[in-house]
């Protein structure tokens, strides 16, 4: 399994202080069907301090399986979600806390000129 978080404007890094936007990529990758899937969670800071979301999940690699190979596992046809709102005020303390008390560092194999820290 891998998760990355892209924040623009930061490179190398050992704590996250301060950020606008940032993008959290998870994908199963080794997981199979009808398990597999990827999100990918962009939070952006508003002028007033509050936090917008939009979330992107989707299960993938499903092509092969029957309807009922995927039912009988408890999925339906159709599992992607889309979601986009505010958060509640509470959840910038609660992102700006973890992103501070972790430890950050570029993906070795990062040829871009935006950052893809690791955890």
């Amino acid at each position: 399994m891998q998760a990355t978080i892209f924040i623009p404007d930061h490179d190398v890094m050992l704590a996250i202080t301060s950020y606008s936007k940032l993008e959290i990529h998870f994908d199963t990758e080794s997981l199979p069907p009808p398990f597999s899937h990827r999100y990918k969670l962009a939070i952006e800071k508003s002028g007033e301090g509050s936090l917008n979301a939009d979330l992107v999940l989707e299960y993938y690699g499903r092509e092969e399986l029957s309807d009922e190979d995927i039912l009988d596992e408890g999925f339906t046809d159709n599992d992607n979600y889309l979601w986009n709102g505010k958060l509640p005020l509470i959840w910038t303390n609660v992102i700006d806390d973890k992103l501070r008390v972790s430890n950050w560092k570029k993906k070795a194999d990062d040829k871009d000129s935006e950052s893809l820290p690791e955890n």
